[in-house]
């Protein structure tokens, strides 16, 4: 799995490493490979942001069977079942290896 990158600028970093500090971090990409395609095609993809949120690529579905569950501010999205099962599996394993 990739790892986070902390990307906060230097100057904002505290010294304290056992501080709470703001920090800011890149998505790690948790999309098996398999899943994966060029980073110049835009597909499919499951990230995971520090916070332990997914954030996830796919189509708009567009299913008036759920529209009333979508919120003014959220999207229904729709990706391959395998994707996700196999991402966070591979999150799950790399957290028991810790």
């Amino acid at each position: 799995m990739a790892k986070l990158t902390d990307i906060t600028p230097k100057r904002w970093r505290c010294a304290n490493a056992s501080s709470m500090c703001p920090a800011v971090f890149t998505l790690a990409d948790i999309t098996p490979k398999q899943h994966r395609c060029d980073v110049t095609v835009s597909c499919p993809a499951v990230f995971i942001a520090p916070n332990d949120k997914l954030v996830i690529i796919g189509k708009r579905c567009e299913n008036n069977a759920i529209a009333h569950r979508v919120g003014p501010d959220e999207v229904a999205i729709e990706v391959d079942a395998d994707m996700i099962k196999q991402a966070l599996k591979e999150v799950s394993d790399d957290t028991e290896r810790q």
